[in-house]
């Protein structure tokens, strides 16, 4: 009978371990097969998506170089032309990024065919002839645009107008298809890092199954062994004893190896955010540095104002809006005796006063008008929608404004101001013109004045 009950036992255990042994097998091909899987993701992650996105991103930095470089040239208008040194210079920079964008997009073009080479489960390959259509296209479109640039410098200031609204808006056409190119490209990478991140959660889910497996078959083998043994207790009682305190010492091993295993996949999981958290840091950076550009573009160093540039530009957009209604006076605004103040204070204290008078004027002025730094201790603010009686208030408003400033490490100071409006058939060096001899007008009656023309 004992040893009957010793074989159905023996036969329960068996047929219960051959079980759980078998689907511990399947649980581990099948950890095998994700671990690969994770691995050949992670390997076209870094061969194909972030050398693909990199590429992109300097593509899209490089047009945004050139839009910066188009900004100068239509600030000039057909002036440009006259300008030998300037027209040079910029024929060659756009040349110089065109051959650079050439280069990138075939490196783009070769990233592409190289994914199209690991047949990508995630990502069809429709997405990656889609992909390789849009940077053949955009290749096509930017050799294009280097045609009818050269071809716009070879006419001269004759055709401005016509050559150069053609030249700018296919520009604009070419900054949203980069932009477009680095949004699918993106979208593609995004998708891939996801099915990675997801089968590493699979991955974790199997292996936790693993491990719970594993503990179920110790714990029942040691269940059914223990029951064994002790209906042998009487007999072997020394021997239960033995085994027992060995079954005990063997059962509290597990624990480590779980441990260890949880560390393990923890660091791959770590590993995948710090990479997708890399690429969105660059994504940021580009955008800092896109912002960054613009504002040194159109900002004056020194005083934080408006520059130059962005006068010439905003002072034509408002001789455009004078023919629907909306017309402009400015007034051109010089600090009395500057450059005694520089020769005997020091260029220091001169910035500082430049800085104070900037920040004096910016808050006095309304929101609609703009103040621009044109050079040393010269600006103009540009009155929107204001006529030359309206201008000539507002403007003795600032000269009684800046006269009364007091700052205690700062000389006082008073400024000269010419103020005029546009006038039927001006040009803007005509209104500059006009403005400029209305403040030497006040200069030479005393300065501290203004002159109205």
């Amino acid at each position: 009978m004992k040893q009957l009950l010793d074989k159905s036992m023996s036969r329960s255990i068996n047929s219960f371990s051959f079980f759980f042994l078998l689907m511990l097998f399947i649980v581990i091909v099948y950890s095998a097969y994700t671990i690969n899987e994770i691995g050949r993701h992670l390997h076209e992650v870094v061969e194909v998506d972030l050398p693909l996105s990199e590429v992109i991103a300097d593509a899209e930095m490089l047009q945004l170089k050139q839009h910066l470089l188009m900004e100068v040239i239509r600030s000039e208008g057909v002036e440009f032309f006259e300008n030998d040194a300037l027209r040079k210079e910029s024929l060659d920079g756009l040349n110089e990024y065109n051959e650079h964008f050439s280069l990138l997009l075939e490196k783009a073009k070769g990233t592409v065919q190289k994914g199209l080479t690991m047949r990508r489960s995630e990502i069809s390959e429709a997405d990656h002839k889609e992909l390789l259509a849009l940077i053949q296209n955009l290749h096509h479109d930017r050799n294009h645009f280097n045609e009818l640039a050269n071809h716009f410098f070879e006419q001269g200031h004759k055709t401005f107008i016509s050559h150069w609204q053609e030249l700018e808006r296919k520009d604009q056409e070419l900054d949203e298809q980069a932009y477009q190119l680095l949004k699918d490209v993106n979208r593609l990478t995004s998708k891939v890092s996801s099915e990675v991140i997801s089968q590493g959660r699979e991955f974790l889910i199997v292996n936790m199954v693993l491990v719970v497996a594993a503990l179920f078959i110790g714990l029942y083998l040691a269940y059914d062994i223990l029951r064994m043994f002790r209906q042998k207790m009487a007999r072997v009682r020394n021997h239960v004893d033995l085994l027992k305190r060995s079954i005990e010492d063997g059962g509290s091993r597990s624990n480590p190896k779980e441990k260890r295993f949880g560390e393990s996949f923890t660091d791959l999981e770590e590993g995948l955010k710090s990479l997708v958290v890399k690429h969105s840091k660059k994504m940021r950076d580009q955008y800092e540095l896109e912002k960054e550009l613009i504002e040194l573009a159109t900002k004056d160093k020194l005083t934080g104002v408006f520059n130059r540039h962005k006068w010439d530009e905003q002072a034509r957009q408002s001789m455009n809006f004078v023919k629907l209604g909306h017309p402009f006076s400015i007034a051109l605004i010089d600090v009395d005796h500057f450059k005694q103040i520089n020769d005997t204070l020091g260029h220091d204290i001169g910035d500082l006063v430049l800085q104070q008078l900037a920040t004096q004027i910016e808050q006095s002025i309304s929101e609609t008008d703009m103040l621009f730094r044109l050079g040393g201790e010269e600006f103009v603010v540009l009155f929107k929608d204001t006529r030359v009686h309206d201008a000539e208030h507002a403007a003795e408003r600032l000269r009684l404004l800046l006269q009364d400033m007091r700052h205690e490490e700062l000389p006082n100071i008073t400024v000269s101001i010419g103020v005029t409006e546009y006038q039927d058939g001006d040009e803007l060096s005509a209104i500059v013109k006009r403005a400029d001899t209305l403040l030497y007008q006040a200069k030479n009656a005393g300065r501290n004045q203004l002159a109205v023309g």
